[in-house]
């Protein structure tokens, strides 16, 4: 067959200006054409009509000191707040693309997911796979070629960067001076990597994938080896993605994602049970949570825009707040200071006021 003598890349190209519908019967083709309509790039054409948001993708955002950072396509924003939670028009900062300072034709890579490191410095992960290093004032340090496909969830120990990517790796890599972003560890992991987080006692990590391989999502993995050192949970129905995961101590972590339920693990108990978790009423998937490391928990679902509030010591959630009227947007990222709650809907940030 002449056609899949072409390039890999002209293939891609090819498929990606099909339709949902065609690019299914292509899938059942051969096995070749099955793998290639799995790529990020042949969906994301048809990802992005089917969004609400003005943005390239989902928005990003993250609390550090006096700052809230946004993520807006390609760039990384940062604000200064105010004492009554709200944010300057103005930023104060902008972490750009390299190539958007040269006069290079749009688009960029938009930034998938974001940390601030170092007093302010500023590290992305993109949606073709590179990392970019900023400086506090936006300036780059470094741009490495990280994973084959979107990177979907960071974390960061000093001296350290964790990243999972829809290319089936994690990678851990080094922060020091002299080697920023050096990758000291690349660890298969069978499936699409959602979210990763590393222990606090920097000896292991946990990687939470999208179920579709494996019969456990949430694997623990050795620091410096890179071996397995175990699953936790049986019983995960396939597709059941953790869309995002969290450590509270070195024993006790919290996971949510497609199946609806947060889950608490504490490893001292058990490996194969959670110690507690909370559903979501409306059956919808979990796309963010954020904690107050006590007994607060702050939930962001797929659907109807809704944030709730959950006590850690009860089954039901305490309070629910409808953010996207009159038009229905999943609640895509929260950030939780002590006396704000922001979240990221299809166009907007909104603040809520605890005090």
């Amino acid at each position: 067959m002449r056609l899949l003598s072409l390039p890999e890349d002209v293939l891609l190209l090819i498929l990606s200006l099909l339709e949902k519908h065609d690019l299914a019967a292509v899938a059942c083709c051969c096995r070749r054409f099955r793998n290639l309509s799995t790529v990020d790039c042949v969906w994301r054409r048809l990802a992005r009509s089917a969004l609400h948001a003005p943005f390239s993708l989902l928005p990003w955002l993250l609390l550090h000191a006096d700052r809230l950072y946004v993520s807006q396509a390609s760039d990384v924003v940062s604000y200064g707040l105010r004492r009554d939670g709200r944010f300057a028009r103005r930023p104060l900062a902008i972490h750009r693309h390299p190539a958007a300072h040269h006069g290079v034709p749009k688009p960029f890579p938009d930034v998938c997911r974001f940390l601030v490191f170092d007093d302010e410095a500023v590290i992305a992960g993109c949606s073709d796979g590179t990392l970019r290093v900023h400086g506090p004032s936006g300036k780059l340090r470094a741009l490495v070629q990280g994973h084959d496909q979107e990177i979907s969830s960071l974390d960061t120990r000093p001296g350290v960067l964790l990243s999972g990517s829809r290319d089936h790796t994690a990678k851990v890599w080094s922060l020091a001076k002299g080697a920023v972003a050096k990758c000291l560890l690349t660890v298969p992991v069978g499936d699409r990597v959602w979210s990763v987080g590393f222990n606090p006692t920097k000896s292991s990590f946990v990687t939470g994938s999208a179920c579709l391989q494996n019969s456990s999502p949430l694997k623990v993995w050795d620091l410096e080896r890179g071996d397995m050192l175990g699953t936790l949970g049986v019983g995960f129905r396939h597709g059941a993605s953790v869309m995002g995961l969290m450590y509270e101590s070195p024993a006790t972590l919290l996971s949510w994602g497609h199946d609806t339920y947060i889950r608490l693990w504490d490893t001292r108990v058990s490996m194969r049970q959670c110690v507690q978790r909370w559903e979501e009423p409306h059956d919808s998937a979990l796309y963010c949570v954020q904690s107050d490391r006590n007994n607060l928990l702050v939930s962001g679902s797929a659907y109807y825009g809704v944030v709730r509030l959950w006590d850690k010591r009860q089954t039901r959630c305490l309070h629910m707040f409808s953010l996207s009227s009159p038009v229905s947007s999943p609640v895509y990222s929260l950030a939780l200071g002590t006396a704000h709650l922001y979240a990221a809907i299809a166009r907007y940030v909104i603040l809520l006021d605890f005090k």
